[in-house]
């Protein structure tokens, strides 16, 4: 079993509850599920795979594997802020991020990629946030991040390495391959 709260499944997000889940109290199971419903109104199961199949085709850009942790983190974020907009206590809330980061550690501290934990990305960060006691981040600001990642999604998806363009270039000149085929067979020289 889990031993962290995670929203899971690209189609029909689930919220999977570690099994002494019936053991916490009132508080820490409300802020929990506040936290984890984000998740799911954010569609952020599947945003995380749509990061992750971006960094899978654009592997050789580093700007594909900062904007998957990017997305990630500024999930968490996200769902905090929503946590405490909803008048959950941020130390309550804290202390569940604590205890929760301490049973991924235990246990390994692997997440899979395409589930969104409650300890998630930037543990720290998020806790020197909530304890800022700041607002939550305005709508021009999350706008903003929003169209940077767009623009990053976009960067992206139109690069290509150079060592492909000059090897076409190299291959130009020469004539096509003759292709001969058989019943089974391909063959190609």
């Amino acid at each position: 079993g889990s031993g962290t709260p995670m929203t899971i499944g690209i189609i029909t997000p689930v919220v999977i509850l570690p099994p002494d889940w019936t053991q916490w109290n009132q508080t820490q199971l409300a802020a929990v599920l506040a936290h984890e419903e984000e998740h799911v109104r954010r569609r952020d199961p599947l945003v995380a795979t749509l990061a992750l199949f971006n960094r899978a085709i654009f592997w050789f850009h580093p700007l594909a594997w900062w904007l998957q942790r990017t997305i990630a983190r500024l999930s968490e974020h996200a769902c905090d802020a929503a946590v405490i907009a909803h008048g959950h206590d941020r130390d309550v809330y804290s202390a569940c991020l604590l205890q929760f980061a301490r049973r991924a550690a235990h246990a390994g501290g692997r997440i899979a990629p395409i589930a969104t934990a409650m300890p998630g990305a930037g543990l720290r960060e998020r806790l020197v946030t909530l304890d800022r006691r700041h607002p939550t981040p305005s709508r021009v600001r999350l706008a903003s991040a929003a169209a940077a990642g767009l623009v990053l999604v976009a960067v992206c998806a139109s690069a290509r390495p150079a060592a492909a363009l000059e090897q076409n270039r190299c291959f130009a000149d020469r004539p096509a391959w003759p292709v001969q085929t058989s019943e089974h067979f391909v063959v190609v020289h």
